[in-house]
């Protein structure tokens, strides 16, 4: 393949600076004057080309199809430093310039790979990994993805802007126009949608999927799903949270530093940490199937004793009747009765509601 190549371009290269002749057998070659300096050396006719090791130079441009070290690089200083390098293919200006030694990188566009000297890295697009160095095993396709990565590894990016400022952070996957856009040092993230994890920059282990998800918030071991999930709402503008959930679009917080809470449903809103919150507050029914039991395995029911059990199917184990205003209020389910009772205080109001236990 690469001496069909590399004829292919001779024919057309050579012809075009240099001219055609005839030879003797009235053959037609391409040659390159001996006065042309532009050539690192004397152009051969395009047959000369058949071992497979072209490297030449029209002006600036370096071209160089190489079948030993399986290199193939045609820009402007594109592989220009190569010395021990292989299985490399650049195609651009300035792409993969620095390499010195580097092993299977693919690089196509101005300056894509220019500063690297790592191995296993594909850039696609206009400064793609343009500053990377010793990262490895990168992907980046989309102008200005993984840009500004340097030693970071094992990424993989797709879009404009894509992980652009990410740095040295490592494992992160991220799909869409600016997703984790300010990502600089975190880790294991994976990001779907435009702006999807935006503003995050050394969070780890964060799983978004929607456009704008997890706006204006960075954290760890945070999860939302959604048109701009886990999205912050908070006076200060900016949100560190770690370990929540976020299920639904415009599903949000207000409170900064939560953690451990869950929302689910359209535009359900997070206030505090070791949160659950289903729904919006249109909501005017929940239904539950089955019975709802705390993780002492007692069985909650409300204050009119619905969903309890009756003689029937009831257990050794307690049932609490919640939110009675005073002891009149509640009554123990059919065949159990009260022993014993507690009462809450609510923060914000002061009011008092009682619990009774019925067995």
């Amino acid at each position: 393949m690469n001496r069909v190549f590399s004829a292919l371009l001779c024919a057309s290269l050579t012809i075009f600076a240099c001219g055609s002749q005839e030879s003797p057998n009235n053959e037609s070659v391409s040659q390159v004057p001996a006065e042309n300096t532009g050539f690192v050396a004397a152009c051969q006719p395009c047959a000369a080309i058949d071992n497979g090791n072209m490297p030449i130079a029209i002006d600036d441009t370096h071209i160089k199809f190489d079948a030993v070290s399986g290199n193939s690089y045609l820009g402007i200083d594109t592989g220009i430093s190569d010395i021990a390098g292989k299985n490399n293919t650049g195609l651009g200006f300035q792409v993969l310039s620095s390499n010195l030694s580097g092993v299977g990188n693919t690089a196509f566009g101005y300056h894509a790979l220019r500063l690297s000297t790592g191995d296993v890295n594909t850039a696609f697009g206009r400064f793609v990994l343009a500053k990377n160095t010793t990262g490895y095993e990168n992907t980046g396709v989309g102008s200005d993805a993984l840009g500004n990565n340097t030693s970071g590894s094992d990424n993989s990016a797709f879009g404009i802007g894509a992980l652009g400022a990410n740095s040295t952070g490592r494992n992160n996957a991220s799909v869409g126009h600016s997703s984790m856009q300010n990502n600089g040092s975190g880790k294991f993230n994976t990001a779907m949608g435009d702006v999807a994890m935006g503003s995050n920059y050394d969070g780890s282990f964060n799983s978004c999927f929607g456009s704008a998800c997890m706006a204006g918030v960075n954290g760890d071991y945070n999860a939302a799903l959604g048109y701009m999930a886990g999205f912050y709402n908070g006076s200060d503008g900016f949100g560190l949270v770690s370990k929540n959930t976020f299920l639904g679009s415009a599903t949000l917080f207000t409170t900064n530093h939560i953690e451990n809470s869950t929302a689910v449903g359209y535009g359900a809103t997070v206030t505090k940490s070791n949160q659950v919150v289903l729904g919006n507050d249109q909501v005017v029914e929940t239904v539950f199937h089955g019975l709802l039991v705390n993780m002492s395995g007692a069985q909650v029911c409300m204050s009119d004793g619905t969903g309890c059990p009756n003689t029937a199917t009831a257990t050794a184990q307690p049932v609490w009747v919640n939110n009675c205003a005073e002891d009149t209020d509640c009554e123990c389910p059919v065949g159990l009765h009260q022993n014993g009772s507690k009462f809450h205080r609510d923060q914000v109001t002061g009011a008092f509601t009682m619990s009774i236990r019925c067995n």
